[in-house]
């Protein structure tokens, strides 16, 4: 793409400008919810230096981020109170001089996380993350879709190159493929943006076939290779519904608007209203209660249902993953579009039932949604390992301890390859030690023996080839071993 920026005329002329307004969000909860994120991010807006401080897992405790900055331009433009517009332009002035802008280098098109961030080294992840083209190119994106009336013309054609940089840095970049889900889905809808803007059709066509590879990826199955995380499922409906709602032509909406109800119809059958989670195998997690850690599928789910029925739990500024929550002002003016039957099946008491979802040829999970018992598996060939800093959960169990909160089980260390779930319990292939972590109120050492673990609000039966090394407390939660196991069952009582 080789573009000219002196643009004001054509992107105030091109832009749909839809004059999104707060009468716009008719539901109640996610209304509720976007006053409660705004609120909460008034009070995080570092006003002398116009960005968002929040906190981060890591080193990035309390710096300035863009995204978050992003995400806070984007609701002041939509609530539109008195100051909200200049305050706005000026955080997006802030995030436009964190984007890195030399085209001959890898990052090129990217943004800062934080304004601190360190020199990038030539590899993602030595001092830039290459996702935060799409992470915060959509949310400028959305901005120039929906405000175009709101901002300057000056900041109309800034925002619009700092789109064109992070698609056609993305596209130098050439690390990015199809099946990385979440990020492939937010490029498609951003490089299908900026190719629609500059009436450039051989950009388009690239574009409308990248979208093509990533909808080919998901139809094979019908479910995104990157399965069932409640973090990125999140992204994935942001993704989706880009497409559905912004898409340059009606085979991109269609597209979009497929995978939206396939996916919101997979959620809604993994969900257990009950237990406000949603059930295991997860490929990527950073929590195992939905109800105590913040996760994107929480925040959609709370636009839905009232904060009592959501997995939700009260935002404040310490909450781990407080960043996740702040993009409420994107979910909100999406609006999705979720199917009749996934609706009601998100609302209603849960109804016991068993999922079977073939991911890969060579990857298969499995679920059991029951009243006060989830249970889920992954079998997978070749086995995978498993540490305690992996996002994959491929064994794990949710349940209503007799107290009413959630306790859950799932691998902390292990090497698991077919592993099945079912309505009575997991069964598993292991090679080496495998230790699990459970976590529920009131667990003590006398909870576990080799062959039973009498839970708080749970007896499970345990069979294996293993040899039972013993339950030791981590903070509160217990990590039970069994060494040289092949064979593993665990069996509701």
């Amino acid at each position: 793409m080789n573009k000219t920026f002196s643009i004001s005329f054509l992107c105030f002329a091109l832009l749909s400008g839809r004059s999104n307004s707060l009468a716009q969000i008719t539901s109640p909860n996610g209304r509720e919810l976007f006053n409660s994120v705004m609120s909460l991010s008034d009070g995080m807006y570092d006003s002398g230096t116009h960005v968002m401080r929040v906190t981060h897992p890591g080193s990035y405790a309390g710096a300035p981020q863009s995204r978050e900055t992003g995400y806070y331009a984007f609701g002041l433009l939509l609530r539109d109170g008195p100051g909200d517009r200049s305050k706005a332009e000026a955080c997006l002035n802030t995030i436009l001089g964190m984007q890195y802008t030399d085209p001959s280098k890898k990052w090129y098109g990217t943004f800062k996380v934080v304004s601190t961030e360190p020199a990038p080294g030539f590899s993602a992840g030595q001092g830039y993350d290459p996702n935060w083209r799409e992470f915060v190119g959509v949310t400028l994106e959305m901005i120039l879709l929906e405000f175009p009336d709101r901002i300057s013309g000056s900041m109309r054609d800034r925002l619009l190159k700092a789109v064109d940089m992070a698609a056609v840095g993305e596209q130098k970049d050439g690390r990015l493929i199809p099946n990385y889900t979440n990020p492939a889905l937010l490029y498609g809808s951003l490089w299908d943006f900026s190719a629609a803007q500059h009436h450039d059709a051989a950009d388009a066509a690239r574009a409308s076939a990248w979208m093509d590879s990533v909808y080919g990826i998901f139809k094979a199955r019908d479910a995104f290779q990157e399965f069932n995380s409640p973090t990125y499922y999140g992204v994935d409906l942001l993704g989706v519904t880009l497409w559905r709602q912004y898409g340059s032509s009606p085979h991109i909406r269609s597209m979009g608007a497929d995978m939206e109800a396939k996916l919101w119809t997979q959620i809604a059958s993994s969900y257990s209203p009950d237990l406000r989670n949603i059930a295991g195998p997860y490929d990527r997690a950073y929590g195992m209660d939905m109800t105590n850690y913040i996760c994107l599928m929480g925040v959609w789910l709370r636009t839905i249902l009232p904060a009592d029925k959501a997995p939700l739990p009260a935002l404040n500024p310490a909450n781990t993953y407080i960043g996740d929550a702040l993009g409420t002002p994107l979910i909100v003016t999406l609006k999705p579009e979720i199917p009749a039957d996934a609706l009601a099946e998100l609302q209603r008491p849960t109804q016991p039932h068993m999922m079977k979802q073939q991911i890969t040829s060579k990857r298969l999970a499995t679920s059991w949604i029951g009243k006060d018992v989830l249970f889920g598996a992954e079998a997978t060939d070749p086995a995978t390992k498993v540490d305690a800093n992996s996002q994959f959960r491929p064994i794990t169990v949710h349940w209503k301890t007799s107290t009413g909160t959630v306790g859950w089980i799932d691998v902390s260390q292990g090497e698991i390859g077919a592993a099945t779930a079912s309505s009575t319990g997991i069964t598993a292939q292991n090679s080496g030690d495998l230790t699990f972590t459970v976590s529920a109120q009131g667990l003590s050492n006398s909870n576990f023996s080799g062959q039973q673990w009498r839970l708080p609000g749970l007896d499970l039966e345990v069979s294996t080839d293993g040899t039972f090394a013993g339950a030791k407390a981590q903070g509160t939660n217990f990590l039970v071993t069994y060494n040289n196991v092949h064979h593993f069952t665990m069996t509701k009582h």
